[in-house]
């Protein structure tokens, strides 16, 4: 079902995974230096499935959010963003997210309510992975985010939604740019 992609395709997801990951490091220091890592996390609900958005919509193949997630996760790994310790335990914990995401987006038909569901179930499935993921770690936070699991997936989800739309609305913006329209020729 992984569709063929082309060079220019495969430049198009790296380089805004490449973005992503640069504005994941940028939002992790800043949410550490102030004091509050949970920010940093909440931005993180906000810019993927912003980046999501960006990503798909331009190319329109199945796997593509799949290719982000393997190399987002892949990047994360010596890092302490998503689970605050460096480690391979990342990659399935991304990889759920995107493959939820990637079926919704495969599924609905509406650019705009791909963007939107798509974003609410990649963050959804993102925090529940990190529910259960987080304990088995031993991860300080562990507790307190199990004390705060509803509310942080409400959360979650209102933030994938607002990311995907803000995605989606980009993209609008773009979709008629000489790059795009050289991106899906």
């Amino acid at each position: 079902m992984l569709e063929k992609f082309k060079t220019k395709e495969l430049i198009w997801i790296s380089l805004v995974t490449a973005l992503g990951f640069v504005l994941a490091i940028f939002t992790l220091t800043a949410s550490t230096a102030i004091g509050n890592p949970a920010l940093g996390g909440l931005m993180a609900m906000f810019l993927a499935p912003l980046l999501i958005a960006l990503i798909y919509l331009p190319v329109k193949k199945f796997g593509s959010i799949i290719l982000f997630g393997l190399i987002f996760s892949f990047l994360s790994v010596p890092t302490p963003m998503i689970t605050q310790t460096p480690g391979f335990h990342k990659v399935p914990i991304i990889l759920v997210a995107v493959i939820v995401g990637e079926i919704i987006y495969f599924f609905v038909k509406n650019d705009k309510y791909k963007s939107v569901f798509g974003g609410v179930g990649m963050t959804v499935s993102l925090w529940i992975m990190l529910l259960i993921t987080f304990p088995m770690l031993g991860l300080p936070a562990a507790e307190r985010f199990l004390k705060m699991a509803a509310p942080l997936t409400i959360i979650a989800g209102i933030l994938g939604a607002i990311g995907g739309y803000i995605g989606y609305l980009i993209y609008k913006k773009i979709e008629n740019k000489l790059f795009i329209k050289q991106l899906q020729s």
